[in-house]
């Protein structure tokens, strides 16, 4: 049991990781090779139906239902730190565990946002990727040690992804964005931290 509830802790820690990661490695790529110039053959095929694109169904309320889930996510994970705390088997930590990942709080998270939990999952994956490409870079790395070329190479990456956003996004999605990221990708940032937190906590 002792084995099963290490890789569980295992599992998380590689996804918070995973997470965390993302957005330096995107940086990275795109300073080692240039953005590709998209064309119709290079999108997703799309469906006979004539609906918006999945990304394309992301509304400017759906920035503060998004906040709201992540609000509740957060207070989910904690409760989830608690339970941990206070789990009396490795039953009960395993519980613990998994109620604190994404999968664990997305239905409370989605309750929050006043939207299913396939919708929810939507607007959390469209809207986090875009506020940690929106964020200043000083938020996802410490570059005050860096030489001011590679920083400058860094921010021109990050602005290569937020061309990409707007064909992604609606443009007053967009816009909104770019005026909350900073907040967002904190509030974001931090529920990671709280998932890996409880993770850490079980090792």
């Amino acid at each position: 049991m002792q084995s099963r509830l290490l890789a569980v802790a295992l599992t998380a820690l590689i996804t918070l990781a995973a997470c965390s990661r993302e957005s330096a490695e995107q940086t990275g790529q795109a300073m080692e090779e240039p953005p590709p110039t998209s064309s119709p053959a290079d999108e997703p095929a799309l469906t006979s139906t004539p609906q918006p694109s999945d990304t394309g169904e992301v509304s400017v309320d759906d920035i503060d239902r998004w906040q709201r889930g992540m609000d509740a996510e957060l207070k989910a994970t904690q409760e989830a730190a608690a339970k941990l705390a206070q789990a009396k088997d490795e039953n009960e930590k395993l519980e613990a565990l998994h109620a604190a990942t994404e999968l664990g709080t997305i239905d409370a998270g989605a309750q929050a946002a006043g939207v299913d939990r396939d919708r929810y999952r939507r607007i959390r994956n469209h809207l986090s990727n875009a506020v940690s490409q929106l964020s200043p870079i000083e938020m996802e790395m410490d570059v005050s040690q860096m030489p001011a070329e590679m920083v400058e190479q860094m921010k021109q990456a990050r602005a290569a992804g937020v061309s990409q956003l707007e064909g992604q996004l609606p443009a007053d999605v967009l816009e909104a964005l770019k005026t909350r990221a900073a907040e967002l990708r904190q509030q974001d940032k931090s529920l990671v931290a709280e998932r890996l937190k409880v993770a850490m906590s079980a090792r």
